[in-house]
Formats: C-alpha cells, structure tokens, sequence
C-alpha cells in the first residue's frame, strides 16, 4: 500500500461493506480478499477495521470455533447496509459518474 493511508483506509472500509453484504467474513478471509485485490497491509489493520465497524454498528459479531481456534465472524447491519450505498452515491457525484 503506498503512502496514502487514510484514502486506502476508506476504500478497505468500502470493500469491507462489499464483501460483507454477500455473506459473514472473518478477517483471514478478509486479508486474503484484499490481497487479491492488490492491497497490502499489516495483518491486524483489517482486524481493527472489522472491529471499529461492529463498534460503529454497521456490523454484528459473533464467535465460531474452526477446529481449535474460535474466530471472530462479521455479518453486516442494517445501518451497514445503508452506509456503503449513501458513500456509492456520493461517489459517484465526485467522479461525474
């Protein structure tokens, strides 16, 4: 990730909404998903991103255990489903789009 930390945060808060609007993630899957995507970054950032989010209530957590390790899975709120499509739009207006 280059210098510009605090756009690319925004835009991993965005992806975040995304990917969790299709179905719970966990922030393995996460990293992964980003990675694919071309952005690099510290392994817990994605962690504390997730976690701000559930604070914030745009997102629920709960526990699972997967074989010996309990992870912490996201699924997405109903104020997160309005956020990321109020951003869309004011996106689009910024780009002309």
């Amino acid at each position: 990730m280059s210098s510009d930390k605090d756009l690319y945060g925004s835009l991993i808060c965005l992806q975040i909404f995304h990917h969790v609007a299709e179905g719970p993630i966990f922030g393995l899957e996460f990293i992964e998903n980003l990675r694919r995507h071309g952005y690099e970054m510290s392994r817990g950032m994605p962690y504390s991103m997730l976690h701000g989010q559930a604070k914030k209530g745009y997102l629920a957590s709960r526990q699972e255990c997967s074989g010996r390790q309990a992870r912490h899975v996201y699924d997405i709120t109903e104020p997160g489903r309005v956020a990321p499509a109020e951003a869309k739009t004011k996106v689009k207006e910024l780009l002309g789009s």
